[in-house]
């Protein structure tokens, strides 16, 4: 998802100063390409995607190039003192092969997605140079099953100044058995047929009219967004979209909400209004009265919980590919604040809402978990419970040979902290070059730690996603 910059110092001084509006929180534009560019300019450009792409593809391949490890989860792990926890992660299969193409611009940025049931497992699409000339591949770690193959393209259209961006996974209509390490060469699909939809964005009262769309097929194959600044131009394949909308500014406050639903089979324009934004403001303080700072206060349609992700899935089950459709809000609390106030904004709705406080650099307190009608301008304040102590959970991440796995990353959390109701925590590490990791963790019973293999993408050390399916 592409944020919007953040503002400048006299933004943000005039906001605080006037009431929310369109004009007083006219957030910044995304960092897209400059409409005025000249044709040299877009080569460039081109020039310069291509090589970051070819680039995050050869980071995708070192960080495949490792043992095939599978995930682990332990649950009911009681950590009311400290104790150790050794765990060695079982060996996958590995599916691997040629991506069988003459275009080999065409399929930089893709990934291969085997799926069985609700489970996804990817593998970036890996670019490399041979006797024969340029050529690609794929390789995806998993366990043995049935799985339907998918294919999932970045559709770019480098002739576009609009930041327009396409997401689309295609059914490649087969089916493997895994009981080993296999070999299959893919051919990708042709790229889609695109359609443009156009129009302005208004506002009922509140929201910017700055922002950013996004588009979600309702089989969940395809995923859209597009940069708005009072009007938008995206580009789509024929289908029935959930279109949603981003606004704020990352710095201080975010809001993502649903728009409508519509089915589109052709070129064409749509003019989209933003609902009316109430305000969500208050204090995130310690029992003494001391703000808490950092910290971040979060609200969640309740009526989307269904849509959240469910942790009953198998451990390190695949990347999300596309974005959720729920609407929520968070504002964040900067280190400075002396006040532990925020603002948020958000449509009129039946909210979850919680405060989440960094305890250190590799904890995080959630709490409490209050539901909320909120139709007008509402104020709600976010004391922090007694906590437990801390205690340490440590140990070392294996293979089923006993060597040690490194960058493995080891993340703990319950909903049962000692004497602390209505709150959870969560804490998470990586493992260093011995296998070895130290977790510090409130005390509590029935901690669910999760241990995955070095992540299969080009992601900097320390840098972890939950990994859920798209389907």
């Amino acid at each position: 998802m592409v944020w919007p910059a953040p503002a400048s110092a006299e933004d943000k001084a005039s906001r605080s100063s006037s009431k929310h509006s369109p004009e007083a929180l006219d957030i910044r534009r995304p960092l897209m390409p400059n409409p005025t560019c000249s044709k040299g300019a877009r080569g460039i450009r081109r020039y310069v995607l291509a090589s970051l792409l070819i680039l995050a593809s050869v980071a995708w391949a070192d960080a495949q190039d490792q043992r095939p490890l599978l995930g682990v989860r332990r649950t009911d792990v009681d950590v009311t003192r400290d104790m150790t926890l050794d765990v060695a992660l079982p060996r996958g299969y590995v599916l691997s092969g040629r991506i069988v193409t003459n275009d080999l611009m065409a399929v930089i940025g893709s990934a291969v997605v085997a799926r069985s049931g609700d489970l996804a497992f990817t593998g970036g699409v890996i670019p490399s140079v041979s006797a024969g000339g340029l050529t690609a591949s794929y390789r995806i770690v998993l366990p043995a099953g049935s799985y339907r193959l998918y294919f999932q393209q970045q559709v770019f259209d480098l002739e576009d100044d609009e930041g327009a961006v396409l997401t689309v996974i295609s059914d490649l209509d087969r089916t493997i058995e895994v009981s080993g390490d296999r070999s299959l060469d893919i051919a990708p699909p042709a790229p889609p047929r695109t359609i443009t939809l156009s129009g302005r964005i208004t506002s009922a009262g509140g929201f910017p009219t700055k922002g950013l769309l996004m588009f979600h097929s309702l089989d969940g194959s395809v995923f859209a967004q597009a940069p708005f600044d009072r009007s938008y131009r995206a580009k789509l394949v024929p289908g029935t979209y959930v279109v949603m909308a981003s606004v704020g500014d990352a710095e201080e406050y975010i809001s993502v909400f649903r728009l409508e639903e519509l089915t589109l089979s052709a070129s064409g324009t749509r003019d989209f209004r933003l609902p009316r934004a109430i305000e969500l403001s208050g204090r995130v303080l310690q029992a003494s009265g001391r703000p808490v700072a950092p910290s971040k206060v979060s609200a969640i349609a309740a009526a989307d919980m269904a849509n959240h992700p469910s942790d009953d899935l198998p451990p390190c089950a695949g990347r999300s590919l596309t974005p959720l459709r729920i609407t929520f809000a968070e504002a964040l609390i900067p280190r400075e604040s002396t006040t532990g106030a925020y603002r948020l904004w958000l449509p009129p709705g039946t909210y979850w809402l919680n405060a989440v406080v960094e305890l250190d650099a590799e904890g995080a307190l959630i709490f409490p978990f209050l539901q909320r009608s909120l139709m007008a301008d509402a104020r709600q304040d976010f004391t922090m419970p007694t906590l437990p102590p801390f205690v340490v959970l440590s140990g070392r991440i294996t293979d089923e040979h006993g060597q040690p796995v490194a960058r493995a990353s080891v993340t703990a959390f319950t909903d049962m902290l000692t004497s602390t109701p209505n709150a959870t925590f969560s804490a998470s590490t990586e493992t260093d070059e011995n296998g070895r990791y130290r977790l510090r963790l409130l005390s509590g019973a029935q901690y669910r730690v999760e241990v995955c293999p070095p992540i299969s993408s080009p992601l900097p050390p320390g840098f972890r996603v939950r990994r859920f399916s798209p389907f």
